[in-house]
């Protein structure tokens, strides 16, 4: 799991980089932390469909754990930074990046669907 992490932070930041250079780590460090909390988010959901009952969880909470995952993933990748990452995956084979790349698509993309789907079936839902 680390490597998926790993490689979409990386690859955020290179298209993070394409535009703002100076502030692509804090983007990419943003960008993952987004992700790891959409997927804690639905699998809440996942619970809350299983368990068919709302649980309600004030804003506080979601916006302490989403700062958490924040500074979690900024210590990782001020001991991991950018450069040791490209330096790892600056030179890999074409069709490696480009199956990388298709992962982490996958993931992002299902990410953002799994979680928007969930929300919007469980806020249809008239349970206690």
């Amino acid at each position: 799991m680390s490597w998926l992490f790993d490689y979409t932070y990386y690859r955020a930041c290179k298209i993070y980089a394409k535009k703002e250079p100076k502030g692509m780590t804090l983007d990419g460090v943003v960008f993952l932390s987004l992700i790891q909390f959409l997927n804690c988010f639905s699998i809440y959901c996942v619970f809350e469909l299983l368990e068919q009952k709302k649980y309600d969880i004030s804003k506080f909470p979601a916006l302490a754990f989403s700062a958490l995952l924040l500074v979690l993933n900024t210590i990782r990748y001020i001991k991991h930074p950018f450069q040791v990452l490209n330096e790892r995956w600056e030179k890999e084979d074409p069709n490696l990046r480009i199956r990388n790349g298709s992962i982490v698509f996958l993931y992002i993309v299902l990410s953002f669907a799994t979680c928007i789907t969930l929300d919007i079936y469980l806020g249809s839902q008239n349970w206690i």
